[in-house]
């Protein structure tokens, strides 16, 4: 499992999978009509980086916090 977020509280794993589909309908949910299927993709596409290896050490065994924007 790639997890994509926990919560600090609840300790609740957020996939990466379920983290990329929820994005990608709130992408596709507020663009306009010509791009709504290429916003699903990119929404798709927001988190990829989340699968490397080095982010899910980071996440499940060292357990840093890492900024969105890094």
């Amino acid at each position: 499992m790639y997890k994509a977020h926990i919560n600090e509280q609840t300790q609740e794993i957020q996939t990466v999978k379920e983290r990329s589909v929820n994005t990608a309908i709130l992408c596709r949910k507020f663009a306009v009509v010509p791009l709504k299927k290429i916003a699903y993709v990119i929404g798709l596409l927001h988190d990829v980086g989340k699968y490397q290896k080095t982010f899910q050490e980071r996440i499940s065994v060292r357990n840093i916090h890492v900024e969105h924007s890094t």
